[in-house]
């Protein structure tokens, strides 16, 4: 059995109907899609039955009503894209640097550039804005007007 597919059974096994989604679109490959409440869970449960460490990124974009998160894991040879939703209402996600400290950065920049909230983060201080920047103006939101006068 491959990695991916013992992956993807224990995934379904251990989380249920936690999962809105699990596939493999290739070798080497996994997508898995969660409800954002349990990101931290899952990540927790890869990294202590896998041996998950590794980050790539964090990726996000603001899709509607909703902020799209994708984290991007490599572990054992496997690229683990882990999706959710998170609705522009409560803009509010668990952070996952207990348990992959690589995350602090990346998790700061969504907070700046899209105003999602990672509770509990260890450093929320800003990260690509400069402090000056106003408060709930979010330069990757959907309705961000760049304010160029030009001339």
């Amino acid at each position: 059995m491959s990695l991916e597919s013992e992956i993807e059974e224990k995934l379904r096994e251990e989380f249920k109907e936690k999962i809105l989604e699990v596939k493999i679109p290739g070798e080497h490959r996994i997508f898995v899609s969660v409800p954002s409440p349990q990101v931290k869970e899952l990540v927790n449960y890869l990294r202590q039955n896998f041996g998950l460490t590794h980050i790539t990124t964090i990726s996000a974009i603001d899709i509607g009503d909703d902020i799209e998160v994708l984290y991007h894991f490599f572990c054992r040879g496997v690229t683990i894209r882990l999706r959710t939703l998170v609705p522009k209402t409560e803009p509010v996600i668990d952070t996952i640097t207990p348990i992959i400290l690589g995350a602090i950065l990346y998790e700061r920049e969504i907070q700046d550039l899209l105003g999602l909230k990672v509770k509990d983060h260890p450093d929320p201080r800003r990260l690509v804005l400069p402090e000056d920047w106003p408060e709930g103006v979010y330069p990757l939101r959907r309705d961000y007007q760049v304010g160029f006068k030009g001339g």
